[in-house]
């Protein structure tokens, strides 16, 4: 009060004489038309009769936690697209499925013998990455594996960059995958890519996530494993985001089995579970 002074008489207290000056119409036990508890029984008879009758408040409550719930749902997925994306890797014999695995067996070693120096989530992304430069290195010294990839239409070798891998995008009307024209990326250029990715996501906070849906030590009868991999949306992170756009829908990654994609808009199973019983 003695800041704001008199602009502020509407948050003063009420003095005695504005009380009596402004009594309430009807005192507290006496209800116009009868007594107060038969007035609130008649006014609550007639709301039951025109809105049907009102839920518990048990119901009530947990009726809007689940709708919270999936509001909350459905604004993590919304971020989820702009730092996550989804790998599926083969597990062909000709993929890289059995080096992860491998990786996976030796990290877990170091750890107990404490001599472990980097997270897992980096180790098995790692080996990937190192695996695909291994096999980028032996297309580009051996003749007929470089013949054999030009063969199956996933790089060309003819200009002046030498080999050039190609974009191929899948067309649902078609139901195949077809080339994208006039875009490609070098060899050169996507070596420099993939040392990027290996020396920034090395870096602290910058990936977040990297794992598989499926335990890595059972044996599966799946073609894929889909590993979740979660990048900052920091500065730190957006040199990391943009080398992976640029292996989306790549050739060069049928070299080791693997496909990535960003991650989509999508509900997990227990939140449609939870719109099913709201509904």
């Amino acid at each position: 009060m003695s800041i704001w002074g008199a602009t502020a008489s509407a948050a003063r207290p009420g003095t005695a004489d504005s009380v009596v000056e402004n009594p309430s119409k009807y005192r507290r036990n006496s209800g116009k038309g009868g007594t107060p508890s038969q007035g609130r029984k008649k006014a609550s008879q007639a709301t039951e009769r025109e809105e049907g009758p009102r839920p518990s408040r048990p119901d009530g409550l947990l009726n809007r936690l689940a709708a919270l719930t999936l509001r909350h749902e459905a604004q993590l997925q919304m971020l989820e697209v702009d730092r996550s994306y989804v790998l599926f890797l083969s597990t062909e014999p000709l993929g890289v499925m059995s080096l992860v695995r491998e990786a996976n067996e030796r990290w877990k070693n170091l750890k107990e013998a404490n001599k472990v120096t980097a997270s897992l989530r980096c180790t098995l992304l790692t080996s990937v990455l190192l695996q695909l430069q291994a096999r980028l290195q032996k297309v580009e010294a051996d003749p007929a594996t470089r013949q054999k990839c030009e063969e199956g239409g996933w790089c060309s070798t003819g200009g002046e960059e030498g080999i050039r891998w190609i974009y191929k995008r899948w067309d649902p009307v078609a139901k195949e995958a077809k080339t994208v024209a006039g875009e490609g990326l070098s060899q050169a250029e996507l070596k420099a890519n993939l040392t990027l990715l290996i020396q920034h996501t090395k870096q602290d906070g910058v990936l977040h996530r990297f794992h598989s849906l499926r335990p890595l030590a059972t044996e599966s009868t799946v073609e894929n494993f889909t590993f979740l991999m979660t990048i900052s949306t920091r500065p730190a992170g957006e040199a990391v985001h943009q080398a992976l756009a640029k292996l989306q829908d790549l050739c060069a990654l049928s070299l080791i089995g693997a496909r990535p994609r960003p991650e989509r808009m999508k509900s997990s199973p227990l939140a449609e579970e939870i719109r099913k019983m709201l509904k």
